[in-house]
């Protein structure tokens, strides 16, 4: 299993899972013949987080998740903002139109 994959189960678990607020998946989809890594994680409310891999272990997506709603970034983002709702989601966020 590649390291990267393994990594973002272990960051979920030891935030989320041990935390007791939620679980924590690791799916592998093959989808045209491409295999995907995917790590989801629920809470026991309604936001979320999701990763993605290729087979050789690079990022191809992260997002924040809130009941119907996702907003995309990196990878970084996601993980140095763990707690955080981006603008997409958090309406408190968002900046009026002009």
């Amino acid at each position: 299993m590649m390291k990267s994959f393994v990594n973002s189960y272990r960051f979920y678990q030891k935030n989320v899972a041990k935390e007791d607020f939620g679980c924590v998946y690791n799916l592998i989809v093959t989808i045209e013949k491409l295999r995907i890594f995917t790590t989801r994680v629920t809470t026991d409310g309604d936001d979320g987080w999701l990763e993605i891999y290729d087979v050789g272990g690079n990022n191809l997506g992260a997002a924040r998740t809130s009941c119907d709603k996702i907003a995309w970034r990196s990878l970084d983002y996601i993980r140095e903002n763990f707690s955080a709702f981006p603008p997409e989601i958090d309406r408190k966020l968002r900046k009026p139109k002009q």
